[in-house]
């Protein structure tokens, strides 16, 4: 069965990210599957992240053997969504739920073709598609993924009855402090994918609300004070290095970030302060956020 895929956004998640971000300095080791790059995000904290850059994790030629299946399926109604159907995940046939563990959070899926042999013969594991289809199988919306693995779950964030899907794609490298897992938010209207922005409240600037999970940067959603629905808390570490006076010289800067809905859009407020976390103990206590 053929069907029409889009690319996520203008250029999909990374395009999205890059939007706000410079590259600073780049390092590069003997290994070229592997890349350690500075990067200056909205103007004040510096990451480090490093990228897989084999040939192989960035080939788009596979075999005819590398089809996409239904990986996960959930629910769509007329009353709630618009449609009646299925909001469908598919990914790589040969991604078997032992394989999909395995592979999780491991970065250069190049590597993993490789140490699994036969397993990943047919070429490079295709990216993960989410469509939506309507009940009688017939595809309505696709939109291709960056990364062959991602999950969905489903989350209610408003007092109403309306759904919200959670689209987690594993951005992960396997090495570094600020990369991992990315979870977008999305919602079905009409036989659409609309992908849940928030508006920063200081400047007004309109960002897709994409939430990562690694070892300085937490998030969860909880129960707005209001009783209103749901609200999600953020919390990230990240080093200042522009206030660097030394090598090995760096601060650290928290940033609290808190996604609300106002009634009629996702709001982001955010405070900062110096310090340091690894957040070992859960989400930061709700009184440190704004």
């Amino acid at each position: 069965m053929g069907y029409h895929v889009h690319h996520m956004g203008k250029g999909g998640l990374l395009a999205f990210l890059m939007q706000s971000v410079s590259v600073v300095a780049v390092y590069r080791p003997q290994s070229e599957s592997r890349r350690a790059i500075f990067l200056n995000v909205r103007g004040s904290s510096i990451l480090f992240i490093a990228i897989g850059a084999t040939a192989g994790h960035l080939a788009t030629d596979v075999s005819a053997a590398a089809r996409l299946v239904v990986f996960q399926r959930l629910p769509l109604s007329e009353t709630a969504n618009g449609i009646d159907g299925e909001l469908q995940l598919m990914q790589d046939a040969r991604l078997t739920a032992s394989l999909r563990k395995d592979l999780w959070g491991m970065g250069d899926l190049s590597d993993a073709a490789d140490a699994q042999g036969p397993v990943l013969s047919g070429g490079p594991l295709r990216n993960a598609v989410v469509r939506i289809v309507r009940s009688d199988g017939t595809p309505v919306k696709s939109e291709a993924l960056e990364r062959p693995l991602a999950r969905l779950e489903h989350a209610r964030l408003y007092r109403e009855h309306r759904d919200t899907f959670l689209l987690t794609v594993d951005y992960s490298t396997g090495v570094g402090s600020y990369s991992g897992p990315v979870t977008l938010f999305v919602e079905v209207t009409g036989g659409r994918l609309e992908w849940l922005e928030a508006t920063e409240s200081s400047t007004g600037k309109k960002e897709r609300i994409a939430l990562m999970r690694s070892l300085k940067t937490i998030w969860k959603i909880v129960a707005a004070p209001d009783g209103s629905g749901k609200e999600i808390l953020e919390a990230l570490c990240r080093p200042v290095l522009e206030t660097a006076l030394k090598p090995g010289d760096v601060e650290f800067r928290l940033t609290y970030r808190r996604y609300s809905f106002d009634g009629k859009k996702w709001v982001s407020l955010a405070s900062e302060r110096k310090g340091f976390s690894e957040f070992e103990d859960g989400i930061p206590n709700r009184s440190l956020f704004p």
